[in-house]
C-alpha cells in the first residue's frame, strides 16, 4: 500500500483534529476532524499546499498560531489553550505540536488537537462552587461571631435587670419587666431572622400557584395580632391579572421584612404614618413595591443595606440579617431589588420576581 494512502488512513482513523503544516505554515496533509473543526476546508475541496494561517481571520488568532510555529521551531514542541466555535457552541481544544526534520533543509510540525471541553466546563464549574464555598465559609465566620454578640446581649440585659429587681423597690418592677419584655422581644427578632437565613439556605424551592391577596392578608394579621396598626394608613393594592407561580413561604418573607421594616422605622413625628404594599403581576412578571414615609436613609447606607449584619438605625433590632434574607431569596427566586430612600421622607423597596413555571 502506498505510504501516503496508509498515513492518510491512519491519520483519518483518529478523532482529533490532526495536521501537518510546514515552517512556512503551508499545510501538508490533514484528517476529516480537521476540516469538521476549521470549517473553511472540507473533504470535497481540499487545499493541500495552502496556507494554514488563510484560514484565520481575527489578528488575535494568527498571532496565536505564529507564536506556536516560532516556539516549535525554537523548542522542538509546543502546548496551548485554543478556543473555537463549532456549530455556534463555544470549544476548547488542547493544541499540541512537535517539531519534525524532515529530509534537507525543510522543518515540519505536527499538531494534534485535544478536545478539552468537558473538562473546562467542569473546571469554571468546580470555580463557581469553590467560589459559593469560601462565600458560605465567610458568612458562616461572621454569623457565629454577629449572632453570638445578638444572642448574648439582651440575655447579659436580662440577667441584670432580673438581679436588680431582687434588691430594688416593688413599685419598680413594672419598668423592670417592660426592658425585660424589649429584650425578649429582641431576641426573639434574631431567632427569627436566623431561622429565615437557615431556610432560605438550605430548603429547596417549592414552585406553587401564588395567592398574593392571601399572602398580605397573613402578614397584616400577624402583625395586627400583636402590635397596634391604629396609627398606621396601610395601603394594599394587587393587580394580579395572570398566574403566577414561585414559592410562598420565600415572597412571604420577602414582604413581611419589608412591611415590618416600615412599621418598626416610622416617623413619630409625623402627623400620619402610611405604608403602601402595590403587587401588579403581568406577563408572567410579578413587580412588588412596599413604600413608607417613615425614618428613610442616609444615601450613603443605600449600597451597605444588603450586606450581613449591616443595621442602617441605631433603633434596628436583631442581627442585621433582615435585609440581607430578602435580598438572597430574590436572587434565589432569579429576580431583582432596587431601593430609593431619603432621609425624613421615607424608602420605597421595588422587586421583580419571573414566574417559575
Amino acid at each position: 500500500m502506498d505510504e501516503k494512502i496508509l498515513h492518510n488512513l491512519i491519520i483519518d482513523y483518529i478523532d482529533s483534529p490532526i495536521w501537518l503544516i510546514n515552517e512556512h505554515y503551508e499545510l501538508l496533509a490533514y484528517n476529516e476532524s480537521f476540516a469538521k473543526v476549521f470549517g473553511q476546508i472540507s473533504s470535497e475541496n481540499q487545499v493541500q499546499g495552502g496556507n494554514f494561517i488563510e484560514i484565520f481571520h481575527k489578528k488575535n488568532e494568527t498571532d496565536a498560531w505564529k507564536s506556536a510555529v516560532f516556539e516549535t521551531l525554537a523548542h522542538g514542541k509546543y502546548k496551548f489553550t485554543y478556543p473555537v466555535k463549532i456549530n455556534g457552541k463555544q470549544a476548547f481544544f488542547e493544541i499540541k505540536t512537535f517539531l519534525i526534520k524532515a529530509q534537507g533543509e525543510s522543518k515540519q510540525i505536527s499538531i494534534i488537537a485535544n478536545d478539552i471541553t468537558e473538562r473546562k466546563d467542569f473546571e469554571k464549574k468546580l470555580e463557581r462552587q469553590n467560589a459559593k464555598f469560601k462565600k458560605i465559609n465567610l458568612e458562616l465566620d461572621n454569623f457565629v461571631y454577629s449572632v453570638s454578640h445578638q444572642i448574648r446581649a439582651p440575655l447579659t440585659s436580662l440577667l441584670g435587670l432580673i438581679n436588680i429587681a431582687k434588691i430594688d423597690t416593688p413599685d419598680k418592677i413594672h419598668e423592670y419587666l417592660a426592658h425585660m419584655q424589649d429584650s425578649i422581644e429582641s431576641l426573639d427578632h434574631t431567632v427569627h431572622e436566623i431561622n429565615d437565613y437557615s431556610r432560605n439556605a438550605r430548603v429547596e424551592l417549592k414552585v406553587e400557584k401564588i395567592s398574593f391577596g392571601k399572602i398580605c392578608d397573613e402578614i397584616i394579621d400577624n402583625y395586627g395580632s400583636g402590635k397596634k396598626l391604629n396609627a398606621f394608613n396601610i395601603v394594599r393594592d394587587i393587580e394580579d391579572v395572570s398566574d403566577f407561580y414561585s414559592d410562598a413561604k420565600r415572597i412571604k418573607v420577602i414582604i413581611s421584612n419589608l412591611f415590618s421594616n416600615s412599621l418598626k422605622f416610622n416617623d413619630l413625628e409625623k402627623e400620619q404614618s402610611h405604608v403602601s404594599i402595590e403587587i401588579k403581576v403581568r406577563k408572567k412578571l410579578a413587580k412588588i413595591t412596599v413604600t413608607d414615609n417613615g425614618e428613610g436613609m442616609h444615601q450613603e447606607s443605600l449600597p451597605k443595606i444588603f450586606d450581613m449584619f449591616y443595621r442602617a438605625s441605631q433603633s434596628a433590632r436583631g442581627a442585621g440579617l433582615g435585609l440581607y434574607v430578602v435580598k438572597e431569596i430574590v436572587n434565589k427566586l432569579n429576580g431583582k431589588i432596587e431601593v430609593e430612600s431619603q432621609l425624613g421622607k421615607g424608602s420605597k423597596f421595588t422587586i421583580e420576581l419571573p414566574s417559575l413555571q
